[in-house]
């Protein structure tokens, strides 16, 4: 496989990641667990297939930059093209990552709040079962959630 042919296969799988993150940042401010699962199942295979592709460059051409490789002049332009191109999605996938990042960490937030305010109302109810093992109708849990939030 020559130079031009791993950069393409690396753009084709940039690409594909590129156009996951963005799926993933849909879910995640939709909040569709079942989803997310698949999503982070899809990225691990293409990151996976991607690190193939570039342990096999490494193999090749070492650590060698782009424009440094020796590549027959009718190729030149393209390989550098390509190497252009994968700066690009590279960019592109970095800030996607760093916003759905935030996006996680907003959504643990979000469910750490909700489950502290569940647990002090918990607290604040003394006991939740009365002797025959029903809800108290005295200490049932007062809280009304807003699903929309």
């Amino acid at each position: 496989m020559n130079i031009e042919e791993i950069l393409s296969n690396q753009l084709v799988i940039l690409k594909q990641l590129d156009e996951i993150l963005e799926q993933e940042k849909e879910v995640l401010i939709s909040n569709e667990g079942q989803r997310l699962i698949e999503i982070v199942e899809k990225k691990t295979e293409l990151v996976e297939t991607l690190e193939t592709i570039e342990k096999h460059r490494v193999e090749i051409y070492g650590h060698t930059k782009i424009d440094e490789i020796k590549t027959p002049l009718n190729t030149k332009g393209h390989v550098l093209l390509l190497g252009k191109e994968l700066k690009t999605i590279h960019q592109s996938i970095k800030e996607k990552q760093e916003i759905n990042f935030i996006l996680t960490k907003q959504s643990i937030a979000y469910q750490n709040t909700l489950f502290e305010i569940i647990q002090n109302q918990m607290k604040r109810s003394g006991n939740v079962y009365g002797r025959d093992g029903k809800i108290d109708q005295q200490t049932q849990l007062n809280t009304s959630i807003n699903k929309s939030v």
